[in-house]
């Protein structure tokens, strides 16, 4: 990513296992959130896009075969002066700077539990995800500006099912490309045994 003072966005989104139309609600959250452009204008402002990307969703479902779909969603907003990042259900948001691999999102789950365990998952809250509409609490922080070498990761939990960030912290030092830190990531979630579809971005500031 270039570093050019113009608000830039980076977004994941992964619809919600078990619920119909799962691609539709994610790439639907993704376009809205796009398209709204108080998604890069601050704290309260990316919030306000978010409680209206889930208002979005809950329209679509007028669409009986669309009732109940839902979508979690995680991103980055990087400002001139920081870097905002966001996220509700458990997609997770990463920054890596100086050797050190630091989650900066929030899992919305019932409880911290090992993610490769063989036990029942959940999420608290998503995009949609009813039939009937519900309100979320989204996670929206404020961090320091994005700089030079420093990377950004949004993953879905296709990938923090198999690696937990530890062993993702590793994989990061090693690699310096972002194309190959993808691949990479992606192969070693599938080597583990990943039951989940894997969405990995990477985002390496530039000059």
């Amino acid at each position: 990513m270039r570093l050019s003072g113009t608000p830039q966005a980076l977004a994941v989104a992964d619809g919600i296992g078990g619920r119909p139309q799962g691609a539709l609600a994610s790439r639907s959250a993704l376009q809205f959130l796009g398209s709204d452009a108080r998604l890069v204008r601050s704290e309260a402002a990316c919030e306000e896009a978010l409680h209206a990307a889930n208002e979005h969703l809950y329209g679509l479902m007028r669409e009986p075969t669309c009732l109940g779909m839902g979508t979690t969603i995680a991103g980055f907003v990087v400002q001139e002066r920081a870097v905002l990042s966001f996220n509700v259900g458990d997609s997770r948001g990463y920054r890596f700077s100086r050797g050190c691999l630091v989650r900066v999102s929030q899992d919305d789950v019932p409880m911290a539990v090992d993610r490769r365990a063989d036990r029942p998952r959940g999420i608290t809250q998503c995009l949609g995800g009813s039939e009937f509409p519900l309100g979320i609490m989204p996670h929206v922080f404020a961090g320091p500006p994005f700089e030079v070498g420093e990377c950004l990761m949004l993953c879905t939990d296709g990938l923090t099912e198999a690696l937990d960030d530890s062993e993702l912290a590793m994989l990061f030092r090693e690699l310096a490309h972002p194309a190959a830190m993808v691949e990479k990531l992606v192969r070693q979630g599938i080597s583990r045994g990943s039951r989940d579809n894997i969405s990995v971005l990477v985002s390496v500031a530039v000059a």
